[in-house]
């Protein structure tokens, strides 16, 4: 089965989930494969399933459309996958207990741990227990936004930008477009809240800061010393 912490962008830049609880999410949803199939999904959501309590590969109307003709089948777990409903009509690559609970809900994109909760709500399963409490939280000291020194990065980069720009003339191409590499790079690393400094792994403001002003000191010395 598909680890959470393996699916595509789970640890992605700009995600604050650490591997902790990337792993309690795991856990949550192991325990749901294992203990909750397809079939009581589609159960508790009231299809009308021929072999009742039983767990077995069965064909039947498909429950998102107008379905004249069985288009849908029930598989229960494999030691391929776990159980999960194909729709011969609907196509794709078939849907287990987490996208058939959305497509019930009427919410294709809802948050996987929404789906979670929801399931272990349904199903009556208790949630392993976080690697967190909420007590635990300062909410004073949670970032509500950008900071005065993030505001104040973003300004110092817009004049840096604007005065590259007056001061081209004094540049010969070559060297204009090293500063302006080194801008691109400057606003990237920002953007994704990296280090400014190499060999340094914490993003600080006052780092980002100190480089701008840097350039900006370069670009004013170019000018200075460039003729008229």
């Amino acid at each position: 089965m598909t680890r959470f912490s393996d699916l595509p962008g789970a640890r992605k830049l700009g995600t604050n989930l650490n591997p902790a609880v990337l792993d309690w999410l795991d856990k949550r949803k192991e325990a749901l494969v294992d203990k909750v199939s397809a079939h009581d999904v589609l159960r508790h959501f009231g299809v009308s399933l021929k072999f009742g309590g039983s767990d077995r590969e069965e064909q039947f109307p498909c429950p998102f459309h107008n379905d004249s003709n069985p288009s849908a089948k029930v598989y229960p777990s494999s030691s391929r996958r776990p159980s999960h409903l194909y729709c011969f009509a609907c196509g794709g690559k078939g849907w287990d207990i987490f996208e058939l609970y959305k497509l019930f809900q009427g919410s294709p994109e809802m948050r996987f741990g929404q789906v979670l909760r929801g399931l272990e709500e349904t199903f009556g399963l208790e949630s392993p227990e976080p690697p967190y409490r909420v007590e635990d939280f300062d909410f004073d000291q949670a970032p509500r936004g950008p900071s005065e020194e993030d505001l104040e990065v973003q300004s110092l980069l817009g004049v840096c930008e604007r005065r590259l720009q007056d001061s081209k003339p004094y540049f010969k191409l070559d060297g204009f477009l090293v500063v302006c590499q080194c801008l691109d790079r400057l606003y990237y690393r920002i953007e994704k809240r990296l280090s400014i400094l190499p060999g340094s792994h914490e993003y600080k403001a006052s780092e980002a800061k100190s480089v701008i002003r840097k350039i900006l000191d370069k670009i004013g010395e170019k000018v200075r010393v460039s003729p008229a």
